[in-house]
């Protein structure tokens, strides 16, 4: 009986993880089943592996990885969500972000995201050079395997400077992403046994992780940042407010469902790909501080 295409049946795959086995570690498996460059495995892991060749073939090495990026993290049941991040990031908001950045966006620009999880991004933007940044070790050396060289395992909030993130001052970044914008003390959290979190910058610091990053994205000095947030970032006045004085504004954003990140059945909620750009451009070109609002 000859194989199936593993590129059209990745959902079976991942939802009939063994037990024992990381679905982090499988993702790594199932990459390697191209090559024969493996570390050593558990008998679980191998005999998964075997069952995995006996029944599909790699025919598309690019749709494995396309998948494995947009998404892995939606496919896990949540007894298996891993700290890559709660939510994928769907195919068409990241082409939002794409379409918000046309006319901005330059061909040298450095492309920035310091919560890269599984890459999906990185995608989108292989034409620029791509930073990624993440928390998750395990991530990191997906994304390498997926060949993205430029990934780097780091705590971004930890301290917020363009050195720390091997970006030269004099460098044009655009900042892309989908930040987790869940409280740090929430469930999903708390059940994440391999992020360990340095004390935040100071200037970054907040309980709902998504505003310690959209401040993190505005003291890197970007361009522009085009990225996926909540709603009610700019609807309530107290999450707005902590996010003023960093000199961007909001220049245009596209309002869709949350029922987009298909989730596990919570109620759905307005949210933004908004694209933010600095409130006084000259000001911006010249270096010089932005006046207070």
């Amino acid at each position: 009986m000859s194989q199936l295409p593993i590129s059209e049946h990745l959902s079976e795959v991942f939802h009939k993880l063994p037990e024992g086995i990381d679905p982090n570690i499988a993702v790594l498996l199932v990459l390697s089943l191209e090559d024969d460059a493996r570390g050593p495995v558990s008998p679980a892991q191998q005999k998964w592996i075997e069952e995995i060749r006996a029944k599909y073939c790699l025919d598309d090495s690019e749709a494995v990885k396309k998948f494995i990026g947009n998404r892995f993290t939606h496919m896990l049941p949540d007894q298996k969500k891993s700290s890559l991040g709660k939510y994928y990031s769907p195919t068409g908001a990241i082409r939002l972000v794409r379409a918000l950045l046309k006319g901005i966006l330059n061909p040298s620009d450095l492309v920035l995201d310091i919560c890269v999880g599984c890459g999906a991004f990185a995608f989108e933007f292989a034409g620029n050079e791509f930073y990624g940044f993440d928390i998750d070790p395990v991530a990191v050396q997906i994304l390498k395997k997926m060949g993205f060289k430029l990934m780097v395992e780091m705590d971004s909030l930890a301290c917020v400077d363009r050195a720390r993130f091997d970006i030269p001052e004099d460098k044009r970044v655009v900042i892309v992403g989908n930040p987790p914008y869940n409280d740090r003390t929430s469930k999903n959290r708390r059940k994440s046994k391999s992020q360990v979190h340095a004390p935040m910058d100071a200037r970054v610091d907040n309980q709902d992780s998504g505003v310690a990053f959209m401040r993190a994205y505005f003291l890197l000095k970007p361009r522009a940042v085009a990225v996926l947030h909540p709603l009610t970032y700019l609807l309530k006045p107290t999450l707005y407010g902590r996010l003023a004085n960093f000199g961007y504004r909001l220049e245009t954003c596209v309002i869709f469902s949350s029922r987009a990140f298909a989730t596990h059945g919570s109620n759905a909620f307005p949210f933004a790909a908004a694209l933010w750009l600095p409130r006084d451009l000259a000001a911006f070109e010249a270096g010089r501080e932005h006046d207070s609002l």
